[in-house]
């Protein structure tokens, strides 16, 4: 687990060059004598300036170097004024060990599991939520980390897990009183089904309606506890298929009362997409696509049938049109018809990251705007607009985020409404039970 530093710790210490963990002077191989001749080199009465305190935050020039690191890598825009360089023991905030590389440098935090949890809850899902909802993120969260760290994801990196959506979101919002009362209530408590712990997927905010789990990663069979539902007391009861263009297109147009999502910003949005500007781009995104998994970015032939080629160009865009939806509503296949090639798209997210291109897209949400580099979801229609001489394509659709296992939206209203932990986790994990990990 995340506890044990053991062999592989020990041999994880050696690949590093720089140890920042307490205690991480080797005493034994400490070269003394070079130290004293560097200290005389280097502290000569004229170099005032090192016996002063320094910059409080740490050495301008090297949160500079941060600062370009974080935005080249992760897109983090930030100043150098908001980064605080520390020394000694700042918490889980501070690095143990950093790894400088050709690109930039490796960070590795290693701590307690329970520990690491107190700072995902809040980044997940803010703790003005009810602590109902906070103990069934802090179960989702410690179930997924477990399967996360049992899988070796990230075995290259000598971690267990990493920081961002593409895990869980750790410490971009600080552990408090809350966030640490949720998963203390809940230690060492994961879901499982027939004995054994479940993929405890979630998301942001659903359209009214959940796909399957089966829909959503194109897996060959159902998933039993990642049902479409409902999103509404008594979902499980109501059957609304929406593979149907006609029946898609009248749900998005309303909103139904009973969703538990209903009065989120992200509920339902709109999007515009000029085809000019995705002709630009959206070859490198189908690229991109095509790289991760071939069987997935699919090339029309003359006949009319589809096969698995790699891309030269889209040319101009000329039409986008959905070619199948899921019983939930989502798109999992979609046709783009270009001037050069006739392209199928097919799983919820290449259809999302696809049609943004690599842009910053704006979505017109029930309250305000957003800026993405991914459609909200793949809950979505689609309208062609001739304007002139342009053609853009508009969305209309619901829901942020792939859409299946828990809605952080409707876990905080069902908690808001009276119920607990536990019935909250019953209703999006169908038929599984609480197990002590």
């Amino acid at each position: 687990g995340m506890e044990k530093e053991s062999v592989r710790g020990q041999l994880f210490r050696e690949k590093f060059e720089v140890d920042f963990s307490p205690r991480g002077i080797d005493l034994e191989g400490f070269p003394y004598a070079t130290w004293r001749k560097i200290s005389r080199s280097v502290l000569k009465e004229e170099d005032r300036e090192l016996f002063l305190k320094g910059e409080p935050q740490g050495d301008l020039i090297l949160r500079e170097a941060i600062r370009d690191y974080l935005h080249a890598a992760r897109g983090v825009n930030c100043d150098a004024s908001q980064i605080i360089i520390g020394a000694g023991n700042l918490g889980q905030a501070l690095a143990n060990y950093v790894k400088f590389e050709k690109n930039g440098f490796l960070v590795r935090n290693s701590l307690p599991l329970e520990q690491y949890l107190y700072a995902v809850v809040p980044s997940e899902l803010s703790t003005s939520n009810g602590m109902e909802a906070l103990r069934a993120q802090a179960v989702c969260a410690r179930t997924y980390a477990n399967n996360q760290i049992a899988a070796h994801r990230y075995k290259k990196y000598h971690a267990d897990l990493e920081d961002s959506t593409a895990c869980q979101v750790y410490n971009n919002i600080p552990e408090d009183k809350q966030s640490k009362k949720a998963v203390d209530t809940t230690k060492d408590q994961v879901l499982t089904s027939g004995g054994k712990r479940i993929q405890t997927y979630y998301y942001s905010t659903s359209c009214g309606k959940s796909p399957s789990g089966k829909e959503v990663w194109e897996t060959d069979r159902e998933v039993d506890y990642l049902q479409s539902c409902m999103q509404q007391d008594d979902g499980k009861n109501k059957t609304l298929r929406l593979s149907e263009e006609k029946q898609f297109r009248e749900f998005i147009a309303k909103k139904t009362d009973a969703a538990y999502d209903k009065d989120s910003k992200w509920y339902r949005w709109w999007i515009r997409i000029n085809a000019k500007q995705l002709s630009a781009s959206i070859d490198n995104a189908l690229q991109q696509c095509y790289a991760t998994d071939p069987n997935k970015i699919l090339m029309q032939r003359q006949d009319g049938t589809y096969h698995s080629a790699a891309l030269s160009s889209v040319g101009t865009v000329r039409g986008i049109r959905v070619e199948k939806r899921g019983e939930s509503g989502i798109v999992t296949k979609l046709v783009v018809i270009g001037s050069k090639s006739v392209v199928l798209v097919c799983s919820q997210y290449n259809i999302r990251k696809v049609l943004a291109a690599g842009q910053q897209i704006t979505a017109h949400l029930t309250k305000g705007t957003a800026k993405l580099s991914l459609l909200p979801s793949a809950a979505f229609y689609i309208d062609t607009i001739k304007e002139k001489s342009e053609t853009i394509f508009e969305l209309h659709g619901g829901g942020f985020g792939h859409g299946t296992g828990m809605s952080q939206t409707g876990a905080a209203v069902m908690a808001q409404n009276g119920k607990n932990y536990r019935q909250i986790l019953s209703f999006y994990f169908d038929g599984c039970e609480l197990s002590a990990k």
